[in-house]
């Protein structure tokens, strides 16, 4: 039998600062968390802040916006040769193209800096959680109805991703 039960909360805390008209800054702090039912070794913590700066240029609901953040989190496992500081930082530029109808395009720098384990084989890196990645994305919102939206977007993956599989 190969199922589980996943519960995963989250809690959130954020301050918002409208420095100007156009421009705002924002301060975050997040906590989410993992808890398997039949996996307990995959249960974890991340816990985290993002400071981000978000800008329009000019007035109306049609102009550009801007949007550059930094964050930075610990992801805690309960099986700690997988513990890692995460940190991504990027920049997203955004346009409302008519009153129902947005898009978006973005690029992000995500690290991943594991802990440091024994060294299986001399003069390798011994931690496959260290990881980087380059991600460019592409989106398009739109509006149906007031309480429906529909989305759709492309993603660009460069670099490092976790994967993992069961022992045999």
């Amino acid at each position: 039998e190969a199922g589980g039960f996943l519960f995963p909360p989250t809690l959130s805390a954020a301050r918002v600062y409208q420095v100007v008209d156009p421009t705002r800054l924002s301060a975050t702090i997040d906590v989410e968390g993992e808890l398997h039912a039949r996996f307990d070794r995959l249960d974890s913590v991340t816990y985290g802040v993002t400071l981000a700066a978000f800008h329009k240029f000019g007035l109306g609901p049609t102009r550009p916006w801007s949007r550059v953040h930094l964050s930075g989190a610990r992801y805690d496992l309960k099986e700690h040769g997988r513990d890692s500081w995460l940190v991504d930082s990027g920049i997203e530029l955004g346009k409302r193209l008519a009153p129902r109808l947005d898009a978006s395009i973005a690029y992000a720098y995500e690290l991943r800096e594991g802990e440091s384990g024994r060294a299986v084989v001399a003069g390798f890196n011994d931690n496959v959680y260290d990881q980087a990645r380059h991600r460019v994305t592409a989106q398009v919102n739109f509006l149906i109805t007031d309480l429906l939206l529909a989305t759709g977007g492309l993603e660009y993956l460069h670099g490092d991703f976790e994967s993992s599989c069961p022992k045999a």
